[in-house]
C-alpha cells in the first residue's frame, strides 16, 4: 500500500534521519458495533501541516516521559475521547517512518468488548470514520489513483472506506492490519 514515490526512498538516508524524527504512536481500535466487528478512523481538520485533513488513526506525538503505548492510549483518549486499557491491546504492528513530516510512527491495534461513544476534539478531530470490519477486507476497495499534494502529484493505492480517501502511512499500516486479519495473525 505505499505510494510508487516511496520506493525512491533511501534505506540508509532513513535510518540516519531517525535519530533527528519525531516520534508518535497511533491506535488502529476495533469494537463491535450492531453485531459486526468496526474500526476507527478520524478526519483530521485542517492546518498548515503535512497531514492537513487527512484520514488516519487516532494517536500523536510522544512526550517525553512516555512509552509509545502509553502515547497512542493518551492520544486516543484526547483525540477521539475513547479510554483504552493496557488489557485491551492486541498487538504492536511494524513501525514506519514518514518521510514528508519526519514522523517515526510506533502503530498498535486494540479491541473493545462494547460499542464505543465517541467524543472528538473539535479542535484536532474534523470527523469519526466508522468502518465495518467487512468493508475494509473487501478486494474491490483497494484502488489507485493520482493523488495532488502539496509535495507534487504520485499514483498511489488507497482503500475507499466509507466514501473516504485512506492512503500513505495510514494505508500501509492498514495493509498489515488487513494481512493479519486475513490470517488471524494477532
Amino acid at each position: 500500500m505505499a505510494p510508487q514515490s516511496r520506493g525512491a526512498i533511501n534505506e540508509n538516508d532513513v535510518k540516519a534521519n531517525l535519530q533527528f524524527a519525531k516520534k508518535a504512536a497511533v491506535m488502529c481500535l476495533f469494537y463491535p458495533k450492531n453485531n459486526e466487528p468496526h474500526f476507527v478512523l478520524m478526519k483530521r481538520v485542517s492546518y498548515p501541516g503535512v497531514h492537513s485533513g487527512q484520514i488516519s488513526f487516532p494517536g500523536g506525538r510522544i512526550e517525553m516521559d512516555e512509552s509509545p503505548l502509553e502515547a497512542a492510549i493518551r492520544e486516543t483518549q484526547e483525540e477521539i475521547g475513547i479510554e483504552v486499557t493496557e488489557q485491551e491491546i492486541l498487538s504492536a504492528i511494524s513501525e514506519i517512518y514518514i518521510p514528508p513530516s519526519n514522523f517515526y510512527v510506533y502503530p498498535f491495534m486494540a479491541c473493545l468488548k462494547k460499542n464505543p461513544i465517541f467524543n472528538a476534539d473539535k479542535t484536532e478531530v474534523d470527523y469519526v470514520v466508522e468502518v465495518p470490519v467487512k468493508e475494509f477486507t473487501n478486494p474491490a476497495n483497494i484502488k489507485h489513483k493520482q493523488l495532488q499534494y502539496s509535495y507534487g502529484s504520485f499514483e498511489a493505492p488507497y482503500f475507499h472506506l466509507q466514501d473516504e480517501t485512506v492512503w500513505g502511512a495510514t494505508a500501509m499500516m492498514l495493509g498489515e492490519v488487513f494481512e493479519l486479519l486475513k490470517f488471524n495473525r494477532f
